[in-house]
């Protein structure tokens, strides 16, 4: 069986490829057609490919077209979807069930992406809550998030937050590429919540920060962004394969604090 990595360059895609080895490495757009090529029919493809941001022609390509043709190809997609399918809030746990109404264009094309992906038969989908690591994946809300704790710390004014209030679960990417792993071994059909059911507000992420790099600074809420909620009922997919982690606002921080 052949395990093809699409997208093994990136921020997910190279810690995925780093726990297959043997596996097919597609590390971008030009080498796409000759590692589809050699994927054969009883093939594993994993994709870590796509974008976050741009029109929304771009993520239709990226996101969606993309997916489509894996699928062509494939014997087993593993696809990695996202907790913007979701949309931005929900009070309780979300489950698989949890109707989905995204709020953006990322949103929207992760979802259909999904949904091509699910209606094959020939496809896991692991959405992905809030993934960290360190340091975390530039462009992210926690990118953010730790750039603010950084220069309030080194500065010593106030850490801004744009919404102090927002609650989210997180991940980390070591746990995320166990979760790939997984699912490339056991291959369950149907969409799985990767995360870790805690939800952590970012007024706890940045004044834990802020404490353990040794700075009384104070957490600032602009209140920029209304405050949402929205973490996952993870315990489906830790059920099925074995991978499971919680972490707490503590544990976040320490997580983003090693970045120094």
């Amino acid at each position: 069986m052949t395990v093809v990595v699409v997208g093994a360059s990136g921020w997910l895609g190279s810690a995925i490829v780093s726990r297959l080895p043997g596996a097919l490495a597609i590390y971008g757009p030009d080498d796409l057609d000759e590692g589809l090529a050699a994927a054969g029919p009883d093939s594993v493809v994993i994709n870590a490919a796509g974008l976050a941001r741009g029109s929304a022609p771009e993520l239709q390509k990226a996101n969606v077209d993309l997916v489509v043709r894996l699928l062509d190809v494939a014997g087993w997609l593993v696809q990695l979807g996202s907790a913007a399918e979701y949309g931005l809030s929900t009070p309780s746990p979300v489950t698989e069930s949890t109707r989905c109404e995204p709020s953006s264009d990322y949103g929207r094309s992760k979802l259909e992406a999904t949904t091509a992906a699910s209606g094959s038969g020939r496809a896991t989908v692991l959405r992905l809550f809030n993934t960290i690591d360190s340091p975390p994946q530039q462009g992210s809300p926690i990118a953010d998030i730790w750039s603010r704790i950084q220069h309030g710390v080194k500065s010593g004014t106030d850490i801004e937050v744009l919404s102090g209030g927002t609650r989210r679960d997180y991940v980390s990417r070591a746990m995320v590429a166990d979760s790939v792993v997984a699912a490339s071994r056991i291959r369950p059909q149907g969409v799985f919540n990767v995360g870790s059911g805690v939800p952590v507000s970012v007024h706890d992420i940045a004044s834990i920060c802020a404490r353990l790099m040794g700075s009384k600074v104070a957490v600032q809420d602009l209140r920029q962004v209304p405050a949402t909620t929205i973490f996952s009922d993870p315990h489906p997919w830790q059920a099925l394969s074995g991978c499971q982690e919680q972490l707490d606002a503590q544990a976040v921080a320490r997580i983003l604090t090693n970045a120094r």
